[in-house]
């Protein structure tokens, strides 16, 4: 659930004087074993960095209690948006992971990638390997350097055209501006859910057909200078405790709750003992006394491919 005092969200606010950038880190989901927030993109999650702040850096700036506590149970690209879990103690580290890594843990994302996509869903089944002549770059496995089977499922949702918002134009550059005017490009809009997790999957899986993720400065050639990659972490279904699924679904324009749907009929309600700031949420409960949430806020890219 997102975590609110009152009827105001709460969220951790930050800057990146890389960019003179401010912007915010809201909380979706906190208990005494899981703080998940909604990552906004081009933040790194954790690391020694001194010219900008780390979403772990930042969650220690609201709660300093959990200092030495925070476990990064799973990654998100630095250039990638979107639901970011931390375990707040070993065992739910623990749990957590060994969900990961038996694929009990499902997400969905979203994306804008580069011209339209015939089949309205499909997947892409092809293996993943580092790049011997990129240090940062993974690449489609070959023969002599076969990688790691990785599967991803794509699922068209809207084919049409973008203008991209170029980063000069963010500067008052009036030149790009006027170049912004002109600049249409065909784009599909596209729900991808991984089969694997592997290093940069769904990046190197979308470039391999020809459709590379808008924005991505590591494999989009020609490269879109977009204020953003448009690559999104929209929900996750994943086991935050032994016995129970939450489905958390994060959708950041807003960042603001429009509505909470209770995944399973219930017997009863009940108020979450998990918020330790006097806060109330509704949480149903199912038969079995397990507990089910499903919260929807906005879609990053829900508006922004156009008809042609």
């Amino acid at each position: 659930m997102e975590e609110k005092k009152g009827k105001e969200l709460i969220e951790i606010p930050g800057f990146d004087p890389r960019y003179n950038r401010h912007f915010k880190i809201p909380i979706i989901y906190h208990d005494e074993n899981f703080i998940i927030v909604n990552k906004p993109y081009d933040i790194r999650i954790d690391g020694e960095i001194k010219e900008c702040q780390t979403e772990e850096s930042l969650i220690l700036s609201k709660y300093p209690e959990y200092k030495g506590k925070l476990k990064l149970i799973h990654q998100l690209d630095y250039a990638t948006s979107g639901i970011h879990c931390w375990a707040l103690n070993k065992n739910a580290a623990r749990k957590s992971t060994k969900s990961f890594s038996q694929h009990r843990v499902k997400k969905t994302y979203v994306a804008v990638v580069r011209g339209h996509i015939e089949k309205d869903k499909f997947e892409i089944e092809k293996p993943i390997a580092k790049d011997p002549n990129h240090e940062r770059r993974m690449m489609i496995g070959t023969e002599e350097n076969p990688g790691k089977e990785a599967k991803t499922i794509v699922e068209v949702v809207k084919r049409g055209v973008f203008h991209p918002i170029l980063c000069d134009s963010l500067d008052n550059n009036n030149e790009t501006k006027d170049k912004e005017k002109d600049l249409v490009m065909e784009a599909t809009l596209v729900k991808l859910y991984p089969h694997t997790g592997r290093t940069h999957q769904l990046r190197v899986h979308l470039q391999s057909i020809g459709h590379p993720i808008i924005g991505d400065y590591n494999y989009e050639e020609p490269f879109t200078d977009h204020e953003r990659m448009m690559l999104h972490a929209w929900k996750i279904n994943m086991p935050l405790s032994a016995k129970h699924d939450n489905n958390l679904t994060c959708k950041k324009v807003k960042g603001i709750v429009k509505k909470i749907k209770i995944d399973h009929e219930s017997e009863g309600k009940d108020e979450s003992k998990a918020h330790q700031e006097g806060l109330k949420f509704p949480i149903m409960k199912n038969k079995n006394d397990i507990e089910d949430i499903i919260l929807e806020t906005e879609n990053p890219f829900e508006n922004l491919i156009l008809d042609q």
